[in-house]
């Protein structure tokens, strides 16, 4: 069913990149409405809203990308990835015809990490309480299809839209030296909803719903560390809350089911000094991590993880004679975890996050300036463990893009933008010798990481050749360093202790029409 699915979707997404309207009006050339940070900042609240893919959104841009990053560096959070290498292709279009739009997206991802510790995981679903974890450092590889496809049907002559979306993913995770782990997962999210869009104003209403699943296993190709318990680095753990993890020498295998169900409310705003667009989300996730067995009911339960979630996402846009443009996008919201743990018989782990972003861009012919801030701060509690950790930040950035014409129909685009993280409150209760060499070597190293403050400089470069009117080629070099500013302060004695920096690189071809 699954593979039905993936190439029903895959038909799908590619008649929407390859269908063209007739109608549709040129504003600037797709290579650079692909590459111009004011375009894709719009193109990208747009298509993530799904309700606003009709008339809104442009019809003339299709795009077919392939990037290769690496990432190196040890300035990295306690169970990152030293060394990554990605390679990323994928497809988006969008088409009209009579009162129905279509939008829809591919995507390949595959990515080599070499090398990571301390926990098996999709890289999903960091703030889960269950998992498993060694200390040796393993090498990782990781394959992710993504689907994404929405369709608009506008009754009444657009009066009253109706908006069916789906977003599907499958990933296939395995590390080839001991203990190696093996993931499975796969994701289903669908939404749907009616608005009313009168002259100068809309709103929508719609329902999320969605389900998966994450196949956890860990093993050993040499027997001689299945029963290890002499070797720390070989030694697999068992997370049950935050801090709470014990050896597990059998049975290290675990489903984990999701079941999630929220609201959208949609509303738009057209005024002579702008647009203003507004979503608002409250989604409930719930996860039950299972282990099969013999019992009568075929499975034991070891923990029952709830989620909830609420974001506020505002877009602010304004288009005025003289190519000048300006959007301002404020981002806010919570996540709010408790779980129930069956080997307690009570809840035990909390997981608590806040966020608030802002990003101001203005546009001013060839010119394109921002700034922007963004404000964080997450907990974790266990309470058979007695752990406790906050940590709050707040990161403000700025960036300048300028374009260039090179040759007939050719132009490049460098830009600069950087930041400073300002950790401003981080707090940590850790009892000595109880959690022991594992736990410790998590969180007294996060603790550590996440209270340091850093800075980044990123330089980039968009190198573009339009074909025609419609079409271009487009090319991207992409450089990120990011390096701690202070020494970290010693929470205690950790084992190890985060590296000074980070560097990140990659090049994307993309073909845009």
């Amino acid at each position: 069913m699954q593979r039905l699915t993936l190439l029903v979707l895959v038909f799908f997404t590619w008649y929407s990149a390859s269908a063209q309207d007739s109608s549709a009006t040129v504003l600037i050339n797709p290579g650079e409405y692909a590459a111009a940070p004011s375009s894709q900042q719009l193109h990208n609240y747009l298509r993530e809203s799904q309700v606003w893919i009709g008339p809104e959104m442009r019809d003339d841009f299709n795009a077919i990308e392939l990037a290769v990053g690496y990432d190196k560096g040890n300035w990295i959070d306690a169970q990152g990835a030293d060394k990554v290498r990605a390679l990323t292709m994928r497809t988006e279009g969008k088409t009209s015809f009579n009162k129905f739009s279509i939008w829809g997206e591919f995507k390949y991802h595959r990515v080599l990490e070499d090398s990571t510790s301390l926990r098996h995981q999709t890289r999903i679903n960091a703030d889960a309480p269950v998992y498993f974890g060694a200390q040796r450092r393993n090498y990782y590889e990781r394959d992710v299809y993504s689907l994404a496809a929405v369709g608009q049907y506008g009754l009444q002559d657009y009066r009253w839209p109706i908006t069916l979306g789906m977003d599907y993913r499958v990933g296939n995770h395995f590390s080839n030296n001991d203990p190696r782990g093996k993931i499975n997962d796969f994701q289903l999210n669908s939404y749907l909803s009616i608005g009313h869009q009168a002259d100068t104003w809309s709103v929508h209403m719609g329902g999320i719903a969605g389900y998966g699943r994450e196949r956890i296993s860990v093993d050993y190709k040499n027997d001689k560390y299945k029963e290890n318990t002499a070797d720390p680095l070989y030694i697999n753990w068992y997370m049950n809350g935050f801090g709470r993890a014990t050896r597990r020498l059998n049975n290290q295998n675990y489903n984990d089911d999701f079941l999630r169900y929220g609201a959208r409310l949609h509303a738009s705003l057209r005024t002579p000094w702008g647009n203003l667009k507004g979503t608002l989300e409250a989604v409930r996730e719930e996860q039950k991590f299972k282990i099969y067995d013999t019992s009568p009911q075929t499975y034991t339960l070891l923990n029952h993880y709830t989620k909830d979630r609420y974001d506020l996402d505002l877009l602010w846009s304004t288009i005025s004679e003289g190519d000048v443009q300006s959007n301002l996008r404020i981002q806010a919201g919570m996540i709010d975890g408790f779980d129930f743990n069956y080997e307690l018989m009570r809840n035990n782990y909390t997981y608590r996050q806040e966020y608030a972003r802002f990003h101001f861009l203005l546009k001013r012919q060839k010119t394109e300036w921002h700034i922007g801030a963004e404000f964080a701060s997450t907990s974790q509690h266990d309470g058979s463990m007695a752990i406790w950790q906050k940590n709050q930040f707040i990161e403000p950035v700025a960036g300048l893009r300028y374009g260039f014409a090179v040759a007939k129909r050719q132009s490049i685009h460098p830009q600069i933008q950087g930041g400073y993280r300002h950790p401003f409150s981080s707090q940590l209760t850790f009892p000595e010798g109880l959690a022991g060499d594992f736990s410790e070597a998590i969180i007294l190293y996060n603790a550590a990481y996440l209270s340091t403050p850093s800075a980044f400089v990123n330089i980039s470069a968009d190198y573009q050749f339009r074909r025609d009117a419609k079409t271009a080629i487009g090319v991207k070099l992409d450089t990120q360093y990011r390096w701690r500013t202070e020494t970290p302060v010693q929470q205690q004695h950790p084992t190890h202790w985060p590296g000074t920096n980070r560097w990140h690189s990659a090049l994307t071809l993309g073909y845009y029409f």
